[in-house]
């Protein structure tokens, strides 16, 4: 019914601030046409990067990154942010990251000059704020990469880690943000500690910390080839005691793809099938059924998706999408007349 793409923003981490040959205010009209042509079937998630609008800032860039996201969701069909931690930079806490041995942080020969400085932490910092701030109070989603992946260094890829997203839901505890790959990508292999890290920042409780934080399964291909391994490693995550205030998993975890990471994995046919069967399974236990969660693979497949973004009728970014139908002469698509 719905299908949410999440694009990347790298100039700056990977190529100085050289763009790509289609720069990304191409793509975001890219992205706005197919939401048109698909009937609102396919509606993209917009990069954030916190160096792309220090550069910006400072006068170093032409193009900001603040304002390309938000005229992207306002006026371009786009749902929410994407960021990309494991480039360099945290959710929050820049300002008190050090190299191992003390030194400059974003000293490193891939980077542009400039980011040589002990000033740069606080400087993404304020970006940050400013683009979380705005995503708060304005109830757009987050989907934020949070496997130890891609980054160029393991103190890069770290900075995915949930202790820096604690940091950013204790200053914006009503942000919508889905933990992409809930940790990781191999929960089988790798075990559930980073998974459990990102649990513990979802909360019951609508007034506190967390109370929209989710998970999304992305480029869990262990479901192909280990789906009972995997099927015990998720049935310990759904039945962990719920500390007091802390959500139920059965309300907060998503089904995602990555679905080009996917495809390099080869005999993928049956990955959405594979989930189904898993969530048969998990529906049988008890302690799940005694969390009164109803219809926990409804949830898993399109229920807390449509919680996390905001898709029901009459919220924040139901009301943007909507708004971008009615100018554009799209009809109500499939999912929308689904909820209502």
């Amino acid at each position: 019914d719905l299908m949410l793409p999440s694009m990347v923003d790298y100039d700056y981490w990977l190529a100085k601030g050289r763009q790509t040959k289609t720069p990304l205010a191409t793509q975001v009209e890219v992205m706005r046409q197919m939401a048109i042509v698909t009937g609102g079937r396919v509606h993209a998630f917009v990069p954030f990067d916190p160096l792309r609008q220090v550069a910006f800032d400072l006068g170093k860039s032409s193009t900001g990154s603040f304002s390309l996201v938000t005229d992207a969701i306002d006026t371009k069909g786009c749902v929410g942010v994407k960021l990309y931690p494991p480039m360099g930079f945290a959710a929050l806490g820049n300002k008190d990251l050090r190299t191992k041995d003390g030194g400059l942080f974003w000293k490193r020969p891939w980077l542009p000059d400039w980011t040589a400085t002990p000033e740069l932490g606080q400087k993404l910092d304020d970006a940050m704020s400013t683009m979380l701030e705005w995503c708060e109070r304005f109830d757009v989603p987050v989907m934020a990469h949070t496997n130890v992946s891609n980054g160029v260094t393991d103190e890069f890829e770290e900075l995915a880690s949930s202790k820096y997203w604690a940091e950013a839901l204790s200053s914006f505890p009503r942000l919508r943000v889905s933990f992409g790959h809930f940790g990781d990508t191999s929960p089988v292999e790798d075990g559930l500690e980073r998974a459990r890290g990102f649990t513990a920042l979802m909360s019951q409780d609508k007034a506190a910390a967390g109370a929209n934080a989710f998970a999304d399964a992305g480029y869990f291909v262990e479901v192909i080839r280990k789906q009972p391994e995997l099927l015990k490693n998720l049935r310990q995550l759904y039945e962990d005691p719920l500390p007091p205030g802390r959500a139920p998993l059965a309300t907060r975890f998503m089904y995602g793809t990555d679905w080009e990471m996917t495809l390099t994995e080869g005999d993928i046919n049956e990955y959405l099938a594979d989930f189904v069967s898993l969530f048969n399974e998990l529906e049988t236990r008890p302690a799940i059924r005694e969390q009164r969660v109803a219809d926990l693979s409804g949830r898993f497949f399109g229920g807390n998706a449509a919680d996390w973004a905001g898709l029901r009728k009459g919220e924040p970014t139901r009301k943007r999408l909507d708004a971008f139908y009615s100018a554009h002469g799209v009809s109500t698509p499939d999912w929308a007349a689904k909820l209502g």
